[in-house]
């Protein structure tokens, strides 16, 4: 997400500039000051950094000044971010209904199939304010092909499928360009290694860079002789390359703009380019559907939205009449993307699985002092989307909306509430609920008779630096006045945003169980074994034991040691970018 933040800076500051306008980058990587905030007329930031700005009273001097929103991606609503968009949502309709200082909401997606359903929860006029464009706008039509490797062991799958992608890459050598996704970094480029290497051992590499074309080859060579990046000076020679976040701006720019003007012919990229790069080909080949989720500790399925987002970027208008998406995926799942793409499954609320931590952010902010304040905030989410009123033919419209009512099930909506028309009293049930759980957790005070809510300085600093409240329930039981370095780092293991990273064999301290119900992945207890010898600060548990491999990553970090396996490196990034908070 921060490497798209970069990409849409770098876009509107080039296209803006002839206008004197000031394009800020805010995200946990890039921080502005206050003034440099004030100055800037567009501010492009992540949807988590923007929640925490908005969350403090202290910064609503500047956070003021905005009078549009654009959120791109809204269909981020279905997602484990979804709570976050949520909660921005509602706190500036919140704010805009108490002021009466105008802010005007924008929400962008090519993949919402409900889209009436989020559009209610904007306060859109349907009748002004809805634009939807069906598959008829699109400039080129698209044809789908689904590949499933019927191959049980992994080995033996993987190897059927690059031979996959191989023929299919090869159907297009030479008549058009072909983009293939995978979901690593380091996936990149090996595949596209072994798409030049099969082409090279089977004789068909002539048929991605023509003899006879020798201006493409004489911008190939010179390219390939200058470039820094190893990987491209390979790859470059032959036609392919790569491209994914952790490269340099500088890099993937070369790469982008080769790619555009038709001199690279296979490029081999993460799904970062689909979301921030406006980079279409003929051909889109998505090469298996899972990717890894640290936050879960697992392999996961695409959802329909990355999977839409990519084929989107099949067909070039400008020479097209139509685009190809092939996706190769395992033979199991093929009935589900058929049904996934072809019957869109809609965009369904999060909000529930965070909204105690929400509660809090906005009990510390002031917005919420008791319960019933709180019911009615709840009429600002998705969730629970209430429409505002306006006039139509002079008579006044207020047009209600509310999402569980369309899949009671789905939100646990029971019998016991038919005559709950507003569904009122359902609200205020999870209120209490996540009201109890914070009081806790020592973030609140709840005066249950009264309904009233207060905030403490648990509570404050859980808001401002974005810590869950079961992390805080942690830290109050361990944390103690005096405590040594090597007591430190066991306790932030601990911390539940890791519960779901895969840590250990087998759980066997008693102590740590409550807080990891994960277990690790075999390939992985060699490398964590080495590491524990080679950190500073001593480990007590071992390789087997849960907490050891978040504070063993957390060690590596700060150390810079070097890191073999990706889905390692996957959980090092993950355990940094919340060790900073």
């Amino acid at each position: 997400m921060k490497a798209l933040v970069q990409e849409m800076v770098g876009n509107f500051t080039n296209r803006l500039k002839h206008y004197n306008m000031q394009v800020g980058e805010l995200t946990g990587d890039s921080q502005m000051t206050k003034q440099q905030i004030t100055e800037a007329s567009i501010i492009v930031t992540t949807p988590e950094k923007w929640d925490v700005i908005t969350r403090k009273q202290t910064d609503t001097s500047y956070t003021n000044l905005v009078r549009l929103l654009i959120i791109d991606e809204i269909h981020l609503l279905h997602d484990d971010r979804g709570p976050v968009v949520e909660a921005i949502v509602a706190r500036t309709i919140r704010r805009m209904e108490e002021t009466s200082e105008y802010v005007r909401l924008v929400g962008l997606s090519a993949t919402l199939p409900n889209y009436q359903d989020v559009a209610s929860f904007l306060r859109v006029e349907p009748s002004k304010g809805l634009f939807y464009f069906d598959a008829s706008y699109r400039p080129c039509g698209l044809q789908q092909q689904f590949i499933g490797i019927t191959e049980k062991k992994a080995i033996k799958r993987y190897q059927v499928m690059n031979e996959v992608c191989y023929e299919k890459v090869l159907d297009q050598a030479g008549k058009n360009q072909t983009l293939v996704f995978v979901h690593s970094r380091k996936e990149t480029v090996k595949t596209a290694k072994f798409l030049r290497d099969t082409a090279v051992e089977r004789g068909t590499i002539k048929q991605f860079v023509k003899v006879d074309n020798g201006s493409t080859r004489e911008i190939l060579d010179e390219e390939s002789g200058t470039v820094k990046d190893a990987n491209l000076r390979d790859l470059l020679p032959f036609g392919f390359a790569v491209h994914h976040a952790g490269m340099s701006r500088e890099h993937r720019g070369l790469v982008e703009e080769m790619f555009a003007d038709g001199v690279i012919q296979v490029l081999v990229c993460t799904a970062t380019l689909a979301w921030g790069v406006n980079l279409p080909a003929h051909t889109v080949i998505i090469k298996g559907t899972q990717i890894y989720n640290p936050e879960k500790g697992r392999w996961v399925e695409l959802s329909s939205q990355d999977m839409l987002q990519m084929l989107g970027r099949a067909g070039r208008p400008q020479y097209d009449t139509f685009g190809e998406g092939v996706i190769i995926t395992n033979h199991s799942e093929l009935q589900y993307y058929l049904s996934l793409l072809n019957q869109q499954l809609p965009i369904e609320s999060q909000f529930v699985s965070k909204l105690a931590d929400n509660l809090n952010a906005e009990i510390v902010l002031g917005t919420i002092r008791n319960r019933d304040e709180a019911v009615q905030w709840l009429g600002y989410t998705y969730l629970y989307a209430t429409h505002f009123c306006f006039k139509h033919h002079a008579h006044l419209i207020l047009f209600r909306y509310i999402r569980m009512l369309k899949s009671p099930s789905l939100y646990g909506v029971g019998a016991d509430y038919e005559e709950d028309a507003g569904l009122v009293q359902k609200r205020a049930d999870i209120v209490h609920s996540a009201a109890v759980l914070l009081e806790k957790s020592q973030l609140i005070k709840y005066e249950r008779a009264a309904g009233r809510f207060s905030s403490t300085d648990l509570g404050r600093i859980a808001s401002h630096y974005y810590v869950t409240h079961n992390s805080m329930t942690v830290y109050n039981q361990h944390l103690r006045p005096t405590m040594s370095t090597l007591e430190l780092f066991r306790v932030f293991a601990l911390s539940n945003e890791f519960k779901l990273l895969p840590a250990s064999i087998f759980s066997s301290v008693s102590v740590f169980r409550s807080c990891f119900f994960s277990q690790v992945r075999q390939e992985e207890k060699l490398e964590l074994a080495k590491l524990l010898e080679r950190v500073p600060i001593p480990v007590k548990e071992g390789v087997e034991e849960p907490a050891a491999k978040i504070n063993v990553l957390l060690q590596t970090y700060i150390s810079q040691l070097k890191l073999d396996g990706f889905v390692l490196v996957a959980d090092m990034v993950f355990v940094q970018q919340s060790a900073g908070r």
